[in-house]
């Protein structure tokens, strides 16, 4: 379940080298997930084919899945992968030529124009871990369950930011059963911990900080859970 600007290209890397060296088959990747609506229809015959898919796919995708698949997942720092989303957003707008023209961080936030485009942005794990329906809609906060997100994270291997590589390192040894030397991370596309909030005008960061409410909450639970060691069922852990 790659939730965007998680560094979810780079595991899915990770996840795709370590099941091919120990005989498994991932999906092939062509440089784009197939979209939402064409991936609920094709999900089972993938599940039955492929040892790994991957995608910008919610969890309630789980129910066309063969029963028992593992869902995957990191979480970040929901400040940064906001910044992040938004830095990305910029870049292609640059490189296409089509969008607002605007390239300063806090000037991009504050365009009215571009406030559907931050709508989309809001509380964006919460939303792929609890809501059902395409994570492409924008929704209101009234359409997000933070319980239903904890819940399904117990159902999940979840990896946070601030501890990636002890995660890598459990789901190479006890989700994927590989032996032998867990492999690097791949460098490719790795966003984690590049974002320099301090650019954010204090204004803006109170913006990113309400947009994000729910994804703080559930991130900072998480964080105590791993801390705790008392993350209940949780397979990541």
């Amino acid at each position: 379940m790659h939730i965007p600007k998680t560094a979810g290209t780079t595991f899915r890397g990770f996840l795709e080298r370590s099941i091919r060296e120990n005989g498994g088959n991932p999906a092939p990747f062509s440089g784009t997930y197939p979209s939402y609506a064409n991936f609920l229809a094709t999900a089972g015959r993938l599940g039955e084919k492929f040892d790994l898919i991957s995608g910008h796919y919610p969890f309630h995708v789980r129910t066309l899945l063969p029963a028992g698949s593992p869902i995957i997942s990191l979480i970040r720092n929901p400040i940064e992968r906001c910044l992040s989303h938004i830095k990305h957003q910029i870049r292609q707008e640059e490189q296409s030529g089509v969008g607002c023209g605007v390239t300063e961080v806090n000037a991009f936030i504050e365009l009215p124009v571009n406030r559907f485009f931050l709508a989309s942005l809001r509380d964006l794990s919460v939303k792929y871990l609890s809501y059902e329906g395409s994570p492409n809609d924008p929704v209101a906060e009234t359409d997000l369950s933070l319980d239903r997100a904890l819940r399904n994270c117990e159902e999940s291997w979840i990896g946070l930011d601030s501890s990636l590589d002890i995660f890598q390192q459990r789901v190479f040894e006890r989700l994927l059963h590989c032996r032998g030397t867990c492999p690097p991370l791949p460098v490719d596309n790795r966003s984690i911990n590049l974002t320099a909030t301090n650019e954010l005008s204090p204004k803006n960061h109170r913006r990113l900080r309400e947009l994000n409410d729910l994804d703080l909450r559930l991130y900072e639970k998480l964080q105590e859970l791993e801390v705790r060691g008392d993350s209940g069922s949780r397979p990541g852990n």
